[in-house]
């Protein structure tokens, strides 16, 4: 290559499909992974339920989306189990999810997405979510461990939950079933409450719930058989027609309302908590099964402008104690979802006023860690928090999810996106016991739509991102996820994916290696290798790569490698890419397996360069480089 023939930085990577051909990438992919499963692990289908828990792909449905996670350790945010990792280190420990998909009860694939080794662990997708009835069985592929099965889950519609609490339940190890168990949260949820007190008041002590003075914010607890209530105000007792009863004032201009309400047994485990809604009547309500073994309960509320109260201890008999621990519940009214929001939005903009002395939310790239990233998918927004989640890590730093005491807690209360007009537009409260990066999805807007994301941290207050216009993008599929980078000076997306180039090069080496005991590429400047080679040639500032000797202008008679990837054994051009005289990738392309041959790839041609050097990597027959071509320095522009 030509000094004059370099003219532009590196340009890397890119991910291209046809959109209009989703199903059919995916059946031609879901073969490919046959065919790998059976060359490389000499197996015909994927491994059992369970072979490798941090293998295996577990299931949420939401009330629009389905997500997909990888490893027990992602599924139950850490608390058993390990999160498969993606490593993008050389040949020799690259490890990574390839592909995450889902098919329902017919095989129907219903959502896939390829991933690279520089996508953040834990491996992960989201898709709309089907039909009540149908069953989703999720798949996923490791490069180093093959094919693996996660259980089955049957949609159905929940009794309750909004996309404002986001009800996520637990999962039961042994058998990867959901089950209504959201074993750490409670712990962790008690343990802000009782920073805010101190925060509040300059004590970690609630405040008495059994003096007369305290009966209006007082949790009462009385027991009926086996089941408890809890209710907030000695005027909801049955019984009471004079007493007080705490308002849930959740739709004025400034909330007032009790957010929770939590029980502890003789031993000081939290063994039930509610999260109210802010739209629902008083009086605040929590009704639970008394757990086993349980002698004694003590009843807590947190109201959100006066904090937390303590009320009487109950004694509990032995026949009142019916079956084990449930923790924890959250529930909302799911035909008022919007107004939910903007209650929410009001309660952040009191505790902003209150605990930090401003009127709004802090300007933007106050705390890059702080800030929220809006990624626009052709399907779904999602917002991640901290410029290292944006970045994949290469860039500044993720905010953590803390879940120690009071002392330590540090999370992400909220995270939310508004339109242009102020309308919200999707809401996530989480929890201190969820995994970092604090993400959320929803459904994409309109083109036009001006999506500004925020968030509230628990510490740190509430924080605005860059807005980002929703436009309709000219290529990219669900199949590819084709995701650029993120320009850390701005916030704003660039055509960059810094350091996903060279990892991908590994995995073909690695690869290479595994088909041919060698990593070192075969070499396409042979005559009997002109079918495979990869050839390279310049004009002007840009370069073509074409695959086979037959793909040149001006050669009639020469082979082309065939693009079979609708085949029952596909045979294709995974990827072109291109090294300098140095060395370093300059250009990678990842290929649709449903393009017509021959293979391409077009790209300019970067700064500095004075040569350049095409590789491609066959699915079937590995890694091919081709002859070396001179730059000029004008060629490079």
């Amino acid at each position: 290559i030509a000094e004059s023939q370099a003219g532009i930085g590196p340009m890397c990577f890119t991910r291209t499909c046809a959109r209009s051909s989703e199903v059919a990438e995916c059946v031609s992919i879901e073969a490919e992974i046959r065919r790998r499963q059976e060359l490389d692990f000499s197996r015909e289908g994927p491994y059992p339920l369970f072979t490798s828990t941090k293998h295996t792909p577990y299931v949420t449905i939401g009330e629009d989306l389905v997500t997909i996670v990888v490893g027990q350790g992602a599924a139950t945010n850490g608390s058993v189990g390990a999160v498969h990792p993606m490593v993008d280190g050389g040949p020799e420990s690259i490890h990574y999810i390839e592909v995450v998909y889902a098919v329902d009860e017919d095989g129907t694939v219903l959502g896939m997405k390829r991933l690279s080794p520089t996508d953040a662990a834990p491996a992960m997708m989201t898709f709309k979510r089907p039909a009540d009835g149908t069953v989703i069985t999720p798949y996923l592929y490791c490069n180093l461990h093959g094919w693996h099965q996660g259980v089955p889950v049957t949609v159905e519609s929940p009794a309750v939950g909004c996309s404002v609490a986001e009800c996520v339940p637990g999962w039961d190890a042994s058998t990867g079933l959901m089950v209504q168990d959201g074993s750490g949260t409670c712990p962790a949820l008690v343990a802000e409450y009782i920073r805010r007190q101190s925060q509040l008041f300059g004590t970690t002590e609630p405040i008495d719930g059994t003096l007369e003075v305290n009966y209006k914010h007082a949790p009462f607890l009385f027991v009926n058989g086996t089941t408890a209530t809890v209710v907030v105000g000695q005027g909801a007792l049955p019984g009471v027609a004079d007493g007080l009863i705490h308002p849930m004032d959740g739709e004025k201009e400034v909330p007032h309302f009790i957010e929770a309400i939590y029980v502890e047994n003789q031993d000081g485990e939290v063994v039930a908590l509610r999260e109210l809604s802010l739209l629902e009547a008083s009086p605040a309500t929590f009704v639970f099964a008394i757990p086993e073994g349980t002698t004694s309960l003590t009843p807590y509320e947190f109201c959100n402008q006066h904090g937390l109260y303590r009320g009487a201890a109950v004694a509990i008999a032995e026949s009142q104690a019916g079956i084990g621990p449930m923790c924890f519940t959250r529930t909302c009214a799911r035909s008022s979802e919007v107004a939910e929001c903007v209650s929410i939005e009001a309660e952040i903009r009191r505790r902003q006023e209150l605990d930090f002395s401003r009127e709004g939310p802090y300007p933007l790239f106050t705390s890059t860690k702080h800030t929220p990233y809006v990624t626009i998918g052709e399907d779904l927004v999602t917002i991640v928090v901290g410029q290292g989640a944006a970045t994949n890590g290469s860039v500044g730093a993720v905010h953590p999810m803390v879940d120690g005491g009071p002392e330590s807690i540090h999370y992400i209360e909220v995270v939310y996106a508004v339109d242009e007009d102020g309308t919200v537009l999707g809401m996530k409260r989480l929890s201190p016991t969820d995994a970092a990066p604090a993400m959320m999805t929803f459904k994409r807007p309109a083109d036009g739509t001006v999506i500004t994301p925020y968030l509230y941290c628990n510490l740190h207050g509430w924080h605005q991102g860059v807005p980002v216009t929703v436009e309709s993008p000219a290529v990219g599929c669900s199949v590819a996820e084709c995701v650029p980078g993120w320009d850390a000076s701005t916030g704003l997306m660039v055509q960059d994916g810094s350091g996903t180039c060279p990892a991908l090069v590994a995995e073909y080496i690695r690869r290479q290696s595994q088909l041919f005991g060698t990593t070192e590429p075969i070499d396409g400047t042979l005559e009997v290798n002109y079918k495979h080679a990869p050839f390279l040639f310049v004009n002007g500032t840009t370069a073509t790569v074409v695959v086979g000797q037959g793909a040149l202008p001006g050669v009639a008679d020469g082979l082309i490698h065939p693009m079979d990837g609708e085949k029952e054994v596909p045979h294709f051009i995974e990827a072109i890419y291109v090294e300098n005289q140095d060395g370093e990738v300059v250009a990678l392309r990842e290929l649709s397996l449903l393009e017509a041959s021959p293979a391409t790839f077009v790209f300019a041609i970067p700064e500095g360069t004075t040569s350049l050097t095409p590789y491609e990597f066959c699915n079937q027959h590995g890694l091919y480089r081709g002859a070396a071509v001179a730059i000029a320095e004008s060629q490079a522009g």
